[in-house]
């Protein structure tokens, strides 16, 4: 729990670094609503990781599989987190840099809502059509759909 933890925690930093920078910035570059969205979804993502996870501790035997699958969740993320800023000195507007980018942003969405959706049906039990399993899996069929476009409409 202690390595999720940090991994959560660095890609909330992440997350809130680039939305920062995105305040600080402003004037040069001015923010765009939908890399703003997509900015806060992520960093709700991670609120609810770590809200999830909480329940876990009460797992008392671990495999490596149920390590590896846990641990996926919060590497993508902190993947994700990590990419969804452009770097500072590129010189491309936030719009520009999603939509150039959103093709492999929205895959990693859907992969790691896939890894997030699929741990506790395989190490848990719990049924895949769960209530709480349904936003996951819906973002899944979402981020693949919109991996697999560059219409700016559907964005």
């Amino acid at each position: 729990m202690t390595l999720q933890s940090i991994i959560v925690g660095l890609a909330a930093a992440e997350v809130l670094t680039g939305i920062a920078g995105v305040i600080r910035n402003r004037h040069s570059r001015p923010p765009s609503a939908l890399h703003t969205a997509l900015a806060l979804g992520i960093l709700l993502a991670i609120i609810q990781l770590w809200w999830e996870s909480w329940s876990l501790r009460e797992i008392e035997e671990w495999s490596v599989p149920m390590l590896l699958l846990f641990m996926s969740t919060p590497i993508l993320i902190f993947v994700l987190a990590h990419m969804i800023f452009p770097e500072p000195d590129d010189g491309v507007t936030y719009e520009r840099y999603y939509l150039d980018n959103a093709r492999i942003i929205w895959f990693l969405i859907g992969i790691t809502m896939a890894s997030a959706s699929s741990f506790r049906p395989f190490v848990v039990g719990d049924p895949w059509l769960a209530p709480g399993n349904l936003s996951s899996l819906l973002t899944v069929g979402i981020g693949l759909a919109l991996a697999t476009t560059n219409s700016e409409r559907l964005h």
